[in-house]
Protein backbone atom coordinates (compact mmCIF):
# COMPACT_ATOMS: atom_id res chain seq x y z
CA UNK A 1 0.00 0.00 0.00
CA UNK A 2 0.87 3.51 -0.84
CA UNK A 3 2.28 6.37 1.98
CA UNK A 4 0.02 9.09 1.84
CA UNK A 5 1.19 12.54 1.73
CA UNK A 6 -0.05 14.14 4.91
CA UNK A 7 2.36 17.56 4.74
CA UNK A 8 4.16 19.07 2.14
CA UNK A 9 8.25 18.21 2.53
CA UNK A 10 8.75 21.50 3.83
CA UNK A 11 6.28 21.82 6.50
CA UNK A 12 7.21 18.16 7.68
CA UNK A 13 10.66 19.33 7.90
CA UNK A 14 9.36 22.26 10.29
CA UNK A 15 6.87 19.83 12.02
CA UNK A 16 10.44 18.16 13.18
CA UNK A 17 12.44 21.07 13.90
CA UNK A 18 11.86 23.18 17.80
CA UNK A 19 10.07 26.29 17.42
CA UNK A 20 11.89 29.24 16.46
CA UNK A 21 11.63 31.68 19.34
CA UNK A 22 11.31 35.50 19.11
CA UNK A 23 13.17 37.27 22.00
CA UNK A 24 9.66 37.37 23.97
CA UNK A 25 9.07 33.96 23.54
CA UNK A 26 12.71 32.74 24.74
CA UNK A 27 11.89 34.61 28.19
CA UNK A 28 8.38 33.18 28.63
CA UNK A 29 9.78 29.72 27.66
CA UNK A 30 13.33 29.11 28.82
CA UNK A 31 12.10 31.19 32.41
CA UNK A 32 13.78 30.32 35.46
CA UNK A 33 10.65 29.50 37.64
CA UNK A 34 10.85 27.73 41.43
CA UNK A 35 10.11 24.66 39.19
CA UNK A 36 13.02 25.20 37.26
CA UNK A 37 15.18 26.66 39.89
CA UNK A 38 14.59 22.96 41.85
CA UNK A 39 14.86 20.79 38.96
CA UNK A 40 18.18 22.91 38.02
CA UNK A 41 20.03 22.01 41.03
CA UNK A 42 19.38 18.53 40.27
CA UNK A 43 21.55 18.47 37.18
CA UNK A 44 25.24 18.58 37.21
CA UNK A 45 27.24 20.85 34.84
CA UNK A 46 26.85 23.85 33.01
CA UNK A 47 26.38 21.84 29.87
CA UNK A 48 23.71 19.91 31.33
CA UNK A 49 22.49 23.13 32.75
CA UNK A 50 21.71 24.29 29.06
CA UNK A 51 20.05 20.84 27.96
CA UNK A 52 18.17 20.57 30.09
CA UNK A 53 16.32 23.75 30.09
CA UNK A 54 16.53 23.93 26.33
CA UNK A 55 14.66 20.59 26.48
CA UNK A 56 12.01 22.04 29.33
CA UNK A 57 11.71 25.13 26.57
CA UNK A 58 10.90 23.12 23.56
CA UNK A 59 8.79 20.49 25.32
CA UNK A 60 6.81 23.84 27.01
CA UNK A 61 6.13 25.20 23.49
CA UNK A 62 5.53 22.03 21.90
CA UNK A 63 4.97 18.64 23.84
CA UNK A 64 7.68 17.23 22.06
CA UNK A 65 11.46 16.69 21.98
CA UNK A 66 13.74 17.17 20.04
CA UNK A 67 17.85 15.66 19.16
CA UNK A 68 20.49 17.88 20.40
CA UNK A 69 22.08 18.18 16.83
CA UNK A 70 18.55 20.21 16.30
CA UNK A 71 18.45 23.00 19.21
CA UNK A 72 18.83 26.50 17.97
CA UNK A 73 22.45 28.36 18.28
CA UNK A 74 20.68 31.70 19.30
CA UNK A 75 18.92 29.32 21.87
CA UNK A 76 21.67 28.11 23.52
CA UNK A 77 23.37 31.49 23.48
CA UNK A 78 20.15 33.01 25.89
CA UNK A 79 20.21 30.59 27.85
CA UNK A 80 24.20 30.52 28.32
CA UNK A 81 23.36 34.05 29.39
CA UNK A 82 20.36 33.67 31.58
CA UNK A 83 22.82 31.02 33.62
CA UNK A 84 26.09 33.25 33.58
CA UNK A 85 27.98 30.20 31.67
CA UNK A 86 29.81 30.26 28.24
CA UNK A 87 27.87 29.24 25.41
CA UNK A 88 29.65 26.14 24.68
CA UNK A 89 30.65 25.31 20.56
CA UNK A 90 29.05 22.38 19.27
CA UNK A 91 26.74 21.73 22.09
CA UNK A 92 25.38 18.53 20.06
CA UNK A 93 28.56 16.98 20.42
CA UNK A 94 29.13 17.61 24.08
CA UNK A 95 25.18 16.86 24.92
CA UNK A 96 25.19 12.60 25.63
CA UNK A 97 22.03 11.08 24.25
CA UNK A 98 21.85 9.21 27.72
CA UNK A 99 21.69 12.30 29.72
CA UNK A 100 19.68 13.64 27.01
CA UNK A 101 16.76 10.95 27.18
CA UNK A 102 17.11 10.83 31.50
CA UNK A 103 16.19 14.78 31.32
CA UNK A 104 13.73 14.22 28.74
CA UNK A 105 12.07 11.83 31.42
CA UNK A 106 12.73 13.83 34.33
CA UNK A 107 10.59 16.59 32.03
CA UNK A 108 7.69 14.20 31.57
CA UNK A 109 7.60 12.73 34.82
CA UNK A 110 8.12 16.67 37.02
CA UNK A 111 5.21 17.90 34.24
CA UNK A 112 2.69 14.67 34.99
CA UNK A 113 3.42 14.37 30.85
CA UNK A 114 3.42 10.44 29.60
CA UNK A 115 5.64 9.50 27.36
CA UNK A 116 4.80 8.37 23.69
CA UNK A 117 5.92 5.08 23.83
CA UNK A 118 3.50 4.15 26.70
CA UNK A 119 0.97 5.49 24.48
CA UNK A 120 1.32 3.52 21.34
CA UNK A 121 -1.98 2.31 21.34
CA UNK A 122 -3.84 5.03 22.24
CA UNK A 123 -2.65 6.60 19.82
CA UNK A 124 -3.65 3.77 17.25
CA UNK A 125 -7.23 3.88 18.31
CA UNK A 126 -7.34 7.94 18.12
CA UNK A 127 -5.90 7.73 14.38
CA UNK A 128 -8.59 5.36 13.67
CA UNK A 129 -11.47 7.45 14.70
CA UNK A 130 -10.57 10.43 13.08
CA UNK A 131 -9.94 8.32 9.93
CA UNK A 132 -13.49 6.98 10.02
CA UNK A 133 -14.68 10.86 10.34
CA UNK A 134 -13.27 11.16 6.78
CA UNK A 135 -11.04 14.14 7.82
CA UNK A 136 -8.14 15.50 5.31
CA UNK A 137 -4.96 13.68 6.85
CA UNK A 138 -3.57 16.83 7.53
CA UNK A 139 -6.59 18.15 9.99
CA UNK A 140 -6.06 14.46 11.50
CA UNK A 141 -2.35 15.29 12.12
CA UNK A 142 -3.42 18.87 13.62
CA UNK A 143 -6.57 17.10 16.10
CA UNK A 144 -4.00 14.52 16.92
CA UNK A 145 -1.42 16.92 18.44
CA UNK A 146 -4.45 18.68 20.22
CA UNK A 147 -5.95 15.52 21.84
CA UNK A 148 -2.03 14.19 22.62
CA UNK A 149 -1.18 17.41 24.55
CA UNK A 150 -4.71 17.52 26.45
CA UNK A 151 -3.66 13.66 27.21
CA UNK A 152 -0.68 15.34 28.45
CA UNK A 153 1.23 12.59 26.17
CA UNK A 154 4.20 13.60 24.53
CA UNK A 155 3.86 14.12 21.00
CA UNK A 156 5.98 11.97 18.44
CA UNK A 157 7.69 12.87 15.35
CA UNK A 158 5.94 13.31 11.80
CA UNK A 159 7.21 9.91 10.47
CA UNK A 160 5.02 8.61 13.10
CA UNK A 161 2.29 10.49 12.07
CA UNK A 162 2.73 9.88 8.46
CA UNK A 163 3.67 5.93 9.04
CA UNK A 164 0.52 5.78 11.45
CA UNK A 165 -2.14 7.60 9.69
CA UNK A 166 -0.91 5.64 5.90
CA UNK A 167 -1.58 2.54 7.26
CA UNK A 168 -4.99 3.63 8.91
CA UNK A 169 -6.15 5.15 5.68
CA UNK A 170 -4.81 1.78 3.77
CA UNK A 171 -6.41 -0.39 6.16
CA UNK A 172 -10.08 1.99 6.04
CA UNK A 173 -9.86 1.97 2.55
CA UNK A 174 -8.90 -1.96 1.80
CA UNK A 175 -11.87 -2.64 4.69
CA UNK A 176 -14.24 -0.90 2.57
CA UNK A 177 -13.38 -2.38 -0.43
CA UNK A 178 -14.08 -5.75 1.17
CA UNK A 179 -17.40 -4.53 2.35
CA UNK A 180 -18.71 -3.29 -1.24
CA UNK A 181 -16.99 -5.74 -3.33
CA UNK A 182 -19.64 -8.60 -2.88
CA UNK A 183 -22.32 -5.95 -2.89
CA UNK A 184 -20.81 -5.11 -6.87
Amino acid sequence: MSRVIILPTYEAKQFDQPPKFSQAERHYFFAKDRLVEMALQKVRGEKNWLGWLLQYGYFKASGKFYAAEKFWQQDIKFIAKQLNVMPIRNFADQYAERTRLNHKLNILTQHGHQPFSANKVLFSELTEDLVAKQLSPRKIVLSLVDMLREKKIEVPQYDTFSRTISDTINRYEQQNQNKLSPLL
